[in-house]
């Protein structure tokens, strides 16, 4: 059974894995890296960065130019990984030949840390090298986590080092980012480069081997913590409490889930089906259980944290079950509308989350009117929200033709893109990465069309 302790490691290192795309920053640090040697006694010699901390440092500033020129690299990069995410998000992954490039995807595991307002070489270097350290902690085994963190930990002292604790929270929360969202790539970095050229563009590469099954992270009481820090155990201690006889049942339900979708590796159609209806039995007992509450965050103690991790992938895995068995469609739109009515002072992204997914399973169905409607009470419910308006936009945008089978209407796109935008709500900027991103496909469609 998947032990309470790995729920709390991600309550208190990734509350906000719920949002998308991840937001965290270093604040106000820089990385810089050295290449050290690190024995592995089930694969050849690995090459790891270790990241080390300088605060003091002040980058020279870049020219307006260089500005310009970085900003459109970070529209590119943007479209890049929207553009995988849109021929990759829902699907489980498989087998290490049907696993996305491994440089590309640690671009995207590192989110908005590369496209921060520091982007000179040595910020980049150091952030990857910091960030390819943490993926290959959250893939190993207990007993190799626990090495790799040491050596990081020391490499740190051995500098002169002194991390913060927004550091430390930032190392725990990638290393855990690593194990809940990528946990079924089986790759380790053996090696990494980075070139540049004179424009000011990078290349990651990457030399990697596939993990033996048996050397692998998996969840269970002995591992929960590996690899983190000694700060974030002491606080998952405090999290061992009894569970009663109904917060037993679903835990092994939902754990039972988790391991069919695991066990999907094997490219098992049916497993995906299966972790959805005994995930639904798991909600029928929530429900029960919970039925006096009016939010999924006042679900107290570990289950709590299980319960609200769970919740926030359901989501997903009912559009898989969907695309493979239609009739999860509306069992999918149930659940989201029963959460949604059940917890309605839960956390505003679960709310957005579910609305959304109502509104992208109607418009999978065809039903149009009824996913305008969706949207449209989705933001008149919640007018500060601005995942809302994008959401809504997306269906609209050529640039995601390949998710929806609706028309496309750029000045409908673009005229929800802006209202976030005019109004200065929170996650305003994700808002205009979209709106620029459309006009740039927009002005390369009208040249294409004038060739």
């Amino acid at each position: 059974m998947v032990d309470r302790l790995v729920w709390a490691s991600v309550f208190f290192t990734a509350p906000f894995l719920l949002c998308c795309p991840v937001t965290s920053v270093v604040p106000g640090s820089l990385f810089f890296g050295h290449s050290i040697r690190i024995f592995n006694p089930s694969s050849p010699i690995i090459t790891a960065c270790i990241p080390f901390l300088c605060v003091d440092r002040v980058m020279a500033k870049l020219s307006a130019g260089q500005k310009r020129r970085q900003k459109e690299l970070k529209r590119k990069k943007k479209k890049q990984v929207q553009a995988r995410k849109q021929q990759t998000s829902m699907v489980h992954m498989g087998t290490a030949n049907g696993l996305p490039k491994l440089s590309s995807l640690i671009i995207e595991y590192a989110g908005d840390l590369l496209v921060g307002a520091d982007n000179s070489r040595s910020y980049i270097e150091g952030l990857l090298g910091y960030l390819i350290m943490t993926w290959n902690i959250g893939a190993v085994k207990p007993e190799k986590a626990n090495e790799l963190r040491d050596i990081l930990d020391a490499g740190m002292q051995e500098g002169g080092v002194t991390a913060p604790d927004e550091i430390i929270e930032q190392l725990d929360f990638f290393i855990t980012k690593r194990r809940m969202l990528f946990g079924d790539d089986p790759r380790i970095v053996l090696e990494h480069s980075i070139s540049w050229n004179g424009m000011g563009e990078y290349n990651l590469q990457v030399v990697s081997t596939v993990l033996p099954l048996e050397d692998r992270f998996s969840m269970n009481m002995e591992n929960a913590t590996a690899g983190l820090s000694a700060r974030l155990r002491e606080k998952v201690d405090t999290f061992r409490t009894p569970l009663t006889e109904e917060e037993e049942e679903i835990e092994r339900l939902i754990d039972r889930g988790y391991k069919l979708l695991e066990s999907n590796r094997l490219k098992d159609d049916q497993n995906i089906v299966d972790a959805c209806d005994t995930w639904l039995i798991a909600w029928g007992l929530i429900k029960d259980r919970y039925g006096h509450l009016t939010s999924i965050n006042d679900i107290e103690g570990m289950i709590g944290i299980l319960i609200q991790n769970w919740s926030a992938e359901m989501d997903m895995n009912l559009h898989n079950a969907a695309c493979i068995e239609p009739g999860y469609n509306e069992k999918g739109i149930l659940f989201a509308r029963e959460f949604c009515q059940q917890y309605p002072d839960s956390d505003k992204t679960y709310i957005v989350n579910f609305q959304r997914f109502i509104a992208e399973q109607l418009l999978q169905k065809g039903e149009m009117e009824a996913a305008e409607a969706t949207f449209e009470a989705l933001v008149t419910d919640l007018p500060d929200e601005t995942w809302g308006y994008i959401g809504w936009g997306d269906v609209y945008n050529p640039v995601y033709k390949n998710t929806f089978n609706t028309p496309k209407d750029i000045d409908r796109a673009k005229q929800l893109y802006r209202i976030p935008i005019v109004r200065e709500l929170r996650h305003a900027d994700d808002a205009r990465e979209r709106l620029e991103e459309l006009i740039a496909f927009e002005r390369e469609a009208a040249t294409t069309m004038d060739a």
